[in-house]
C-alpha cells in the first residue's frame, strides 16, 4: 500500500498532456475519486493522490484547499463508517484523543490560513508539489523497506 501511495503522485505527473487529470471534468473526478477512496480504505490515507489531482487543474489555491477539505471529510467519514461498523464492539473513542484531534484540526486551519493568504497561486503550487514529492518519496522508501523485510 505504501508503494502504491508513494508512486501515485509521480504517475499523475508523468501522464501525457491529453491524460492529465482535470478536476473540472466529472469523469476525471469519478476516476480519481474511486482511486483515492480505494487508497483511503487500503492505506488509511490518500492525500498525495488527491493533492496531485487538484494541482493539475486550473483551480486557484483557495479552491484547491476547500475542495480537498470536502474530499477528505467524505473519505474519513466513509472510512470511519466502514471500519467503525467492523469494530463496533471493540471499544469506544478515547475522549482525550478526540479533543486533541479537534484542537489540532482547529489549530492547523487557523495557523495555515495566513500562510495561504500570503502565497500566490504559483507559489502555492510550487510548495505543494515539493511537499507532495517529499511525502511520496517517504512512502516509497517505507514501502521498499517493508517489502524487503
Amino acid at each position: 500500500a505504501y508503494l502504491l501511495l508513494g508512486v501515485s503522485p509521480f504517475l499523475v505527473r508523468l501522464a501525457p498532456a491529453e491524460m492529465k487529470p482535470d478536476p473540472e471534468r466529472i469523469l476525471h473526478g469519478t476516476i480519481y475519486g474511486a482511486a483515492s477512496m480505494s487508497l483511503m480504505l487500503i492505506a488509511g490515507v490518500s492525500g498525495p493522490l488527491i493533492d496531485s489531482f487538484f494541482l493539475s487543474g486550473k483551480l486557484d489555491r483557495r479552491q484547491i484547499v476547500a475542495t480537498k477539505s470536502v474530499c477528505q471529510i467524505v473519505c474519513h467519514t466513509a472510512k470511519f463508517t466502514y471500519f467503525g461498523g467492523l469494530v463496533a464492539g471493540a471499544g469506544g473513542i478515547d475522549p482525550v484523543m478526540a479533543v486533541f484531534a479537534i484542537v489540532a484540526s482547529i489549530a492547523g486551519t487557523t495557523l495555515a490560513s495566513p500562510i495561504l493568504e500570503r502565497l500566490s497561486d504559483s507559489d502555492y503550487r510550487t510548495w505543494a508539489s515539493r511537499i507532495i514529492t517529499v511525502i511520496a518519496c517517504t512512502y516509497v522508501g517505507l514501502g521498499g523497506y517493508y517489502l524487503m523485510n
